[in-house]
């Protein structure tokens, strides 16, 4: 008749690294004593037992045996509810066998890690780390991150302050640290910073982290700036006082030298030695086509027809070019400027500005040459200046370039829409001719 199997619990709990054992009951139901065969499967019969695995029972008897549970304490083996089955083969009655199906119930636990990466970071504005949490529980494990410094000197910004880490994974969750107060000059101050992790379950874990705020200004700066402006006092006294007195000096002597020698043209045609007319008298008229009295040809210089000046002095050029621009996986060149006609732009330098840390790429472009392309994440709070010479022609336009990816966001103010880059150019303009 085979038989029929009678369990104590049909739901049970097994906890991770631990045994636990459950009783069961086999009823031989047929009119023959039987020996039955039991095993365990499903899915979790890698880590469920049942002893002995043979029992066997006089007529309308029962035997019993053990179901042992034994979980390991891996992530592999995930926390919740698996199904399992006792199968009960009769060798008397082979149609007689039973399978009996049962549930085990997986108990969670924590097990997780903390660490960051690089342990040490040098910085004039700010220090960037990685921090990881490696989750070596069985369940999903939600994780809220903190840092802090004894003196409370610095500034902390997780990308994202509550991770949940899946089992078996790990999550990197960027950290930026910035110092309340900024250091102009002097040595390395070092931050030594706890870096803490607390779970929903479970202890916290901390790791260490240092932190050496840099002088802005780098040694010998400062006595560099005092030679500067130095020798640039000396060199304004110089002109004030010796240059440009001989300067003038130089042009009163040779408008001294011109009016002399119109003088003495207008004597030389009027007789050998005699008196010269004043220059209120003359002796006679003389007509001009228009009808008109002249007194000679002008000394001035007169522009060519068409063109500039050459005189025209040269002189500085300070160009910014403000960028606002949307996100698009395309280059925005709306922000740009027209070299004006009979003028040539020579730029020394480019100084390339991202104030807001946006993402994304900056070109700067002569029309539709790129001449320098960067990323805008390589200038943030690191602003950069490009060597020149950038020519630009009459006619030619100064493109700023942009690819907007991400909008960058300053602490205390709502996520901005636009990308806003900048960059300033400084350099000289010369006329030229058409």
């Amino acid at each position: 008749m085979g038989a029929t199997v009678l369990m104590q619990e049909y739901d049970s709990v097994a906890r991770p690294g631990e045994a636990s054992r459950r009783t069961v009951q086999i009823l031989n139901t047929g009119p023959v004593v039987d020996r039955f065969e039991l095993d365990i499967v499903g899915e979790a019969a890698d880590w469920i037992t049942v002893e002995p695995s043979q029992v066997s029972a006089f007529p309308y008897e029962m035997a019993e045996a053990t179901v042992v549970f034994s979980p390991p304490r891996s992530f592999d083996v995930l926390a919740g509810t698996q199904t399992y089955a006792l199968r009960v083969m009769s060798q008397e009655d082979v149609e007689g066998s039973v399978v009996d199906e049962a549930t085990v119930t997986v108990a969670p636990y924590v097990d997780y890690s903390l660490r960051c990466s690089p342990t040490t970071h040098r910085g004039r504005l700010s220090g960037r780390y990685n921090v990881l949490v490696g989750n070596k529980g069985n369940a999903p494990l939600p994780v809220r991150l903190f840092a802090d410094d004894a003196d409370s000197a610095l500034l902390y910004r997780f990308r994202h302050e509550e991770v949940d880490v899946p089992p078996g994974r790990g999550v990197v969750v960027p950290l930026k640290v910035r110092p309340r107060m900024r250091k102009w000059r002097g040595t390395d101050t070092r931050h030594a910073v706890q870096c803490v992790a607390a779970a929903s379950r479970g202890e916290r874990r901390t790791t260490e982290l240092t932190w050496l705020q840099a002088p802005l200004l780098a040694p010998g700066v400062g006595q560099f700036l005092m030679a500067s402006f130095a020798a640039v006092t000396a060199l304004v006294a110089l002109w004030y006082l010796v240059l440009r007195p001989n300067a003038a000096s130089q042009a009163t002597r040779q408008v001294t030298g011109d009016t002399a020698a119109q003088d003495g043209g207008v004597g030389g045609a009027s007789g050998d030695g005699g008196p010269q007319p004043s220059a209120g008298s003359s002796s006679g008229p003389r007509n001009s086509p228009s009808g008109g009295s002249s007194t000679g040809p002008s000394t001035g210089p007169s522009p060519a027809a068409g063109g500039l000046d050459d005189s025209d002095p040269q002189g500085s050029v300070d160009l910014r070019l403000p960028a606002r621009v949307p996100v698009s996986d395309k280059f925005d060149t709306s922000t740009r400027y027209k070299v004006p006609k009979g003028e040539r732009l020579t730029f020394s330098s480019i100084f390339l500005e991202n104030t807001a840390n946006d993402s994304g790429i900056i070109r700067i472009q002569r029309d539709g040459t790129t001449l320098r392309e960067l990323n805008l994440e390589s200038l943030r709070d690191n602003p950069k200046t490009l060597s020149g010479p950038f020519v630009f022609e009459p006619g030619q336009n100064i493109v700023l370039a942009v690819q907007c990816v991400t909008p960058g966001k300053l602490p205390g103010q709502a996520a901005a829409s636009d990308c806003t880059p900048a960059a300033a150019f400084t350099g000289t303009k010369v006329p030229v001719k058409p």
